[in-house]
């Protein structure tokens, strides 16, 4: 007897540009939240900030790239 293939989520086009749509906003939501609590910088950024920013940018990039990867592997 053959196992189940795993069972996987399709949400389709029109489903999928909502879900889209809606982390977007979501991620603008947070920021408008944050900048009025002032939980984030608006001036006088200096170096060390900047630089430990983009650290952890393409630390993540790499990260997202790696699961996107692993991902398309079960397609």
């Amino acid at each position: 007897m053959e196992p189940e293939p795993p069972s996987q989520v399709r949400l389709g086009t029109a489903r999928g540009a909502e879900v889209v749509k809606v982390a977007v906003m979501a991620l603008y939501a947070l920021l408008i939240a944050f900048g009025l609590c002032k939980a984030l910088p608006l001036a006088s950024i200096d170096k060390s900030n900047v630089f430990m920013a983009e650290y952890f940018c393409v630390r993540l990039h790499a990260l997202f790239g790696a699961a996107l990867a692993c991902g398309l592997q079960h397609i």
